[in-house]
């Protein structure tokens, strides 16, 4: 699994941070449960990214963001939430995410919204996120164009260079299999009294996740597909605002 962790906001140039409930750090730290076959197919799946160079991804419903540009430029966001925020919008994200020996050396997510339509200030501008050893940035635009880089605060991410990009846990159903795919189906807690259930569909050659769906009770989902270029894009040039 990746990154479906929930998030809180910090206003005025600053993010979403990650925390889980007690109970769902727990079931992190005990490692995976329920079905063998799944579980195995699971840590197959872990195994596979550890040799890999990068991963390409699409995802809506995980990013909820409000920014603005000008004299008061700001950028907030939150990930992994049940809810839109009033006046807020979902992201569509297209993110790179370099690897080396199953670890983030690198983050690259460009967050589109919708197209503004509301009288006024607009508070739906595309951004680009970037993880690096340095730190973590943001910049209005995107990785053809953009303005100077920002400092994110550290932990603001939902992805950390340096962190295992594919982790095993939660309460693993039996798994479903399909034409060159398998479907895994697990669960965990996820905030106060909530539950997160994640359903991938792996290649059965390569084992990678070929497309994930995330639900929270309650109903909202994430949905993300996946692609694996053969080498690693150029890392992301990083020109901090004065």
């Amino acid at each position: 699994m990746r990154w479906p962790f929930r998030g809180r906001t910090w206003l005025w140039l600053a993010v979403a941070g990650p925390w889980l409930s007690a109970t769902a750090v727990a079931w992190a730290a005990a490692g995976p449960t329920g079905d063998p076959q799944a579980i195995a197919l699971a840590r197959a799946e872990a195994r596979a990214y550890t040799r890999i160079p990068a991963e390409t991804y699409t995802q809506n419903g995980f990013i909820e963001m409000s920014d603005q540009e000008g004299s008061r430029s700001y950028l907030s966001y939150l990930w992994g939430q049940a809810r839109l925020r009033p006046g807020w919008a979902w992201a569509t994200e297209h993110g790179t995410i370099a690897l080396s020996h199953g670890r983030v050396l690198w983050w690259r997510d460009q967050l589109t919204p919708p197209p503004c339509r509301a009288v006024g200030g607009c508070h739906q501008i595309p951004v680009e996120l970037v993880a690096e050893r340095a730190g973590a940035f943001w910049a209005f635009g995107d990785s053809a164009s953009h303005t100077c880089f920002s400092p994110l605060r550290r932990g603001s991410t939902p992805v950390t260079v340096g962190q295992i990009a594919d982790r095993i846990f939660g309460r693993f159903s039996a798994p479903v299999p399909g034409n060159g795919t398998v479907t895994l189906t697990y669960a965990f807690p996820y905030g106060r009294g909530a539950t997160m259930r994640v359903t991938d569909i792996d290649s059965t050659s390569t084992h990678l996740t070929l497309s994930s769906r995330w639900v929270i009770t309650g109903g909202h989902q994430t949905r993300s597909s996946y692609g694996y270029p053969l080498r690693a894009p150029a890392a992301p040039k990083v020109s901090r605002c004065a």
